[in-house]
């Protein structure tokens, strides 16, 4: 499958499935990725990724490896217009391990903007790298307390 075929069923698939917010409220597992057309599920399966949006329009985003203490984590801020996800950073964790402070997601003040579809009960985030995408994906693992 060609890249650009690849390119255009995601963009497609997008489309086709935005999201309502309530959709979105809850905690996500990542599960893996799609680059140039492949899924490529993590390469440290002892890493545990956890995307958690709140319906009062927070998130926290939080990673660790599996038995060490050490973590990242960060909050803010998050809002859907049709299938494209708006992302703010507001507060980084003050106990982050020293791996954290090289990655640009954990940075106050930090904004994103991302294409997002839900496919077949997973979350796809579709975010650019280099002059391709990355599609990362995720499990929903838990519903919010309503």
């Amino acid at each position: 499958m060609s890249a650009l075929f690849f390119a255009f069923k995601i963009i497609s698939l997008f489309a086709a499935a935005a999201p309502a917010s309530e959709d979105l409220v809850g905690s996500w597992l990542a599960v893996g990725y799609y680059y140039e057309d492949q899924f490529i599920q993590p390469p440290d399966r002892q890493l545990t990724l956890t995307f958690d949006f709140l319906p009062d329009g927070t998130h926290r985003l939080f990673w660790q490896m599996k038995g060490e203490t050490t973590f990242c984590e960060r909050k803010g801020t998050w809002f859907l217009k049709d299938d494209q996800l708006f992302i703010e950073a507001t507060w980084v964790n003050p106990d982050n391990g020293p791996q954290c402070g090289g990655d640009p997601d954990m940075k106050v003040g930090m904004k994103s903007q991302s294409t997002i579809g839900i496919h077949n009960e997973q979350l796809w985030i579709e975010l650019p790298f280099g002059n391709s995408v990355m599609i990362y994906v995720w499990d929903q693992i838990s519903l919010p307390i309503r």
